[in-house]
């Protein structure tokens, strides 16, 4: 099951000092973030369904981003994610990470596209209501994740206290067993 999602925040920050952010903020944060949004997914399958992570166990979430390109008044990182795992490799998302000013001071931070449920094809018990509400949650808890890295690397807050977020957000997911 394929949805299209998208799911925004503002940030009172200008847009130069969100873009200068979103370019230092290291892969690692971005898959940690991925990977929680995932995992957070998961659980909402469980519920659904306790055989739905049967095949996902052990998978972990890639995350590939490509340099930011102006469209008009929005900046676009096209990114995707695939889901890795001993069972398996597919993708989970195929989007854009769009950026654009709503003023001087407030910058929209967005995602939108192509999220495949992970364990769909092969999970009947998880319909398309819950698909979609999976993916829509996925994303939010992405881009929250995200807006608040951005916001904590440009409040000029220390190193220490990004990196302290960051690993909030890479804090062991529940494993699930096979």
């Amino acid at each position: 099951m394929a949805f299209f999602v998208r799911y925004f925040v503002e940030i009172e920050l200008p847009l130069a000092a969100v873009e200068t952010a979103l370019d230092e903020v290291p892969a690692e944060w971005l898959s940690a973030s991925a990977n929680k949004a995932h995992d957070r997914a998961l659980g909402m399958m469980l519920e659904a369904d306790p055989l739905a992570g049967e095949d996902l166990a052990g998978a972990v979430v890639v995350v590939g981003m490509e340099r930011a390109a102006r469209h008009g008044s929005t900046t676009i990182r096209t990114m995707a994610w695939a889901l890795v795992g001993p069972h398996l490799a597919m993708p989970l998302l195929e989007a854009d990470l769009e950026v654009g000013s709503l003023g001087h001071r407030r910058t929209q931070l967005a995602v939108a596209g192509r999220y495949c449920v992970p364990g769909s094809g092969i999970n009947q018990h998880i319909d398309r209501g819950v698909g979609q509400r999976v993916g829509e949650m996925t994303i939010k808890e992405f881009v929250d994740r995200l807006a608040d890295l951005v916001q904590t690397l440009t409040l000029g807050r220390s190193v220490s206290v990004a990196a302290t977020r960051a690993a909030e957000t890479m804090l062991p997911a529940r494993h699930l067993s096979a």
